[in-house]
Order: structure tokens, then sequence, then C-alpha cells
């Protein structure tokens, strides 16, 4: 299945610039040094995607997790190496975006 969805932003000048986005869903841990993708994890298959992406072809990439709090995650797809071995503080501190809103200008901001 693919959980994957190309998304393009504003136009910029003439062009425009496209991003991808890789949604997750999780439930918040109860404590703050576990994990905080447990039964959906990146596959290693999703994380070379981002790899691809990001290092190939210049495409920026972003993991959106949301949890069952309805708290926000938008971390960069460098980082989607990193992402399964990640807590809640460490996703929160690395996140560009914790509103649709504010992600929306982040992908305006392309």
């Amino acid at each position: 299945a693919v959980t994957g969805v190309q998304t393009c932003a504003l136009p910029i000048w003439t062009a425009y610039r496209s991003c991808w986005l890789e949604l997750k869903s999780t439930v918040r841990p109860k404590r703050d040094a576990s994990r905080l993708l447990t039964a959906h994890n990146m596959q290693p298959e999703q994380i070379n995607w981002h790899r691809i992406r990001n290092a190939e072809y210049g495409v920026p990439t972003f993991v959106v997790i949301r949890d069952d709090q309805r708290q926000l995650y938008v971390i960069n797809g460098v980082h989607a190496e990193r992402i399964n071995e990640m807590t809640q503080p460490e996703a929160s501190a690395l996140s560009v975006a914790s509103s649709f809103g504010a992600l929306w200008e982040v992908m305006r901001s392309l």
C-alpha cells in the first residue's frame, strides 16, 4: 500500500516546487523515554524512498506523524533513518510544524 502523498506548494515565481509527505499515526507513549512510533514504524523501503527523493532528486520530503492526542509532528525527511528510534520529546524538538496551518506555511516556503 502506498502511504505517501505528493503535494504541490503554491507557485514560486513561475515554477512549482513539489514536496512529498509520508503520513503516520501513532499512540503517544506513556513515558517520554519510549519510542513515538511503534506499531507503524517506518519500513526500510520508506526510509530509502526519503533518502532517494532528498539526496538524489533534491525533492523535499517530510514525515507527518499525528498521535492519538492530536499532536502533529512534521519531521524533515533527512531524519527518516532515525525516526523509528525517536522519542516524543525528540520528535517534538525536530518538528518543523505542529499544526496543519503551520505545515501549509512550510510547504509554501519551499
